[in-house]
């Protein structure tokens, strides 16, 4: 589906200056900054909650209920994505959300897809008791150009998430993924310069229990030169957290289980400090 941009300078701004403040700026024309300590710990557990979100709704998924997906997705990228229902896609053999806007500005486009397999790999349109595998993922990529009262910023940023969930069959699920952040960003900003590249990348090995339960596992967050790793009890229901450069640890924390958190998940945007 694709649709005309409209108020791209919205867009723009409201997902990337808080970014390149996080990162920070500097004087200097030749200017290469790079996410400092505070904002790489603050950003690392911003994608904790990010898995949070999904890993609390592994369970809708597997039975083919988007609904709390849906919800994640119309409250991250309302402005962005108009139709929040997956579309069956015979070719592809799997469901299908995809927009791309364009305008004078730049392009974003956002795909999002959710695939059943049985044990032979075949695609399946609805999951039944021969399903072996649920596997989700979300890509988006925007390249874009935004001027507003003297200042301006080029942005080319690539994102790219995806799960893959296994032992359907059994009360507990496998559940592992991957994801990364990439790009950079190169401008002005109240009269200051903005030129940085964000590599940022995150991976999950969780077990989840079928009956949404409260499951066990790691989540880990890399922001170079820096490490984020949070390990899940199941049964406490928190998560902790340890924040590392190399091998030094540099701070410590807990959290909510997203089986405790699944009614009232804390936003993302608003973790990384981005007012929506």
């Amino acid at each position: 589906m694709s649709r005309t941009w409209k108020g791209s300078r919205t867009l723009v701004f409201a997902w990337i200056l808080p970014l390149a403040f996080a990162a920070g700026c500097s004087d200097k024309d030749d200017a290469n900054t790079t996410v400092d300590q505070g904002t790489a710990q603050q950003q690392a557990l911003g994608v904790v909650e990010l898995n949070n979100e999904m890993l609390a709704s592994v369970d809708e998924v597997v039975a083919a209920d988007f609904s709390a997906l849906n919800a994640v997705i119309q409250r991250r990228h309302a402005g962005i994505v108009e139709r929040a229902e997956p579309i069956w896609d015979e070719g592809q053999g799997r469901w299908i959300l995809a927009e791309t806007v364009t305008g004078p500005e730049g392009s974003f486009a956002y795909y999002f897809t959710i695939q059943y397999l049985n044990a032979g790999g075949n695609p399946q349109m609805q999951p039944d008791d021969t399903t072996a595998r649920t596997a989700f993922g979300l890509l988006f990529d925007l390249d874009a150009a935004s001027t507003e009262n003297g200042d301006d910023l080029n942005v080319d940023l690539h994102y790219a998430t995806a799960m893959d969930i296994t032992n359907l069959q059994l009360p507990v699920y496998d559940v592992t993924g991957a994801g990364e952040l990439q790009g950079s960003i190169e401008g002005t900003q109240d009269g200051r310069r903005v030129d940085f590249d964000l590599d940022m990348s995150w991976g999950v090995d969780a077990d989840v229990p079928a009956d949404g339960g409260c499951g066990s596992g790691v989540v880990s967050v890399s922001i170079a030169p820096y490490t984020l790793i949070a390990s899940y009890s199941a049964d406490s229901q928190t998560y902790a957290w340890t924040f590392s450069q190399g091998s030094n640890q540099i701070a410590s924390g807990t959290g909510t289980a997203p089986c405790a958190a699944a009614a009232a998940q804390p936003d993302f945007f608003a973790t990384l400090g981005i007012d929506r």
